[in-house]
């Protein structure tokens, strides 16, 4: 998806704007200004991103505990390295694309984020109820 798309996409989704920006609350601007979309609805997305993964998280290790407690040790183990590896990487994408306004970072984030996001929720449902 292009970047411009993708603004106009979160806009809609998050921001409550339609899709051409003809709408735009105080929280995120219209779609022209790009630069203020970036610093308005990113953090706020990112921030849903985030309980989205801490509750996938919760589930996956509560589902882990009754499965096998070695397992759910494990579990634990390996979220804090990928949150030090999604740190790392996304410092690296930025780094890489010598951009200044963290939208390559943040948008690193964000995907890291919902591809474990998706990864234990297939785990919670791997180890649930039989």
């Amino acid at each position: 998806m292009k970047p411009r798309a993708l603004i106009q996409l979160l806009l809609a989704c998050v921001c409550g704007a339609t899709a051409h920006g003809a709408e735009s609350s105080a929280e995120c601007p219209a779609v022209n200004d790009i630069q203020a979309v970036r610093r308005s609805c990113w953090p706020a997305e990112l921030a849903r991103a985030d309980r989205s993964l801490n509750d996938a998280y919760r589930k996956a290790m509560s589902n882990a505990r009754e499965f096998d407690r070695a397992l759910a040790r494990k579990l634990t183990r390996a979220q804090r390295a990928w949150v030090e590896f999604r740190k790392k990487q996304c410092d690296f994408d930025e780094a890489r694309t010598l951009s200044n306004d963290h939208f390559d970072y943040a948008n690193c984030m964000m995907n890291l984020t919902v591809q474990r996001t998706r990864e234990l929720l297939d785990d919670a449902r791997l180890m649930g109820p039989r």
